[in-house]
């Protein structure tokens, strides 16, 4: 459960800060891109950091030791590989900008989630 709740905030947080940055980077392409660039950016998020938090978990669980860096590469490949595709597909034209400081973000915490997660184990 505390998973679940902690993945629900997550995804409300994060979607609220990113969609507003997705229409931030684009604004100067006019506000139909700058919409569209939002809603692509706020839906992937929402359902992203549900996901994400869950899958992190799971295999922060799965994996022991040095091991459990694997957990932080994988869902931070998947989510490296599908935003800037979805945003290409979904005509932002701005991909770099708007997705470079969510990935950065994405992979600093998780970094540091994953680091601490190693810390207490030991």
């Amino acid at each position: 459960m505390k998973i679940l709740l902690r993945s629900l905030l997550s995804a409300v947080v994060f979607t609220s800060l990113w969609s507003t940055w997705a229409y931030f980077a684009n604004a100067n392409f006019g506000s139909e891109y700058a919409k569209k660039a939002a809603i692509t950016q706020g839906s992937f998020t929402l359902i992203n950091s549900f996901v994400y938090t869950v899958i992190l978990e799971f295999l922060l669980n799965r994996f022991e030791g040095k091991k459990r860096w694997i957990a932080f590469f994988i869902p931070n490949l998947i989510v490296s590989i599908i935003l800037p595709l979805l945003h290409i597909k979904r005509g932002t034209p701005n991909v770099f900008f708007t997705v470079l400081p969510v990935l950065l973000i994405i992979y600093l915490i998780s970094g540091l989630y994953t680091y601490r997660r190693e810390a207490v184990k030991k």
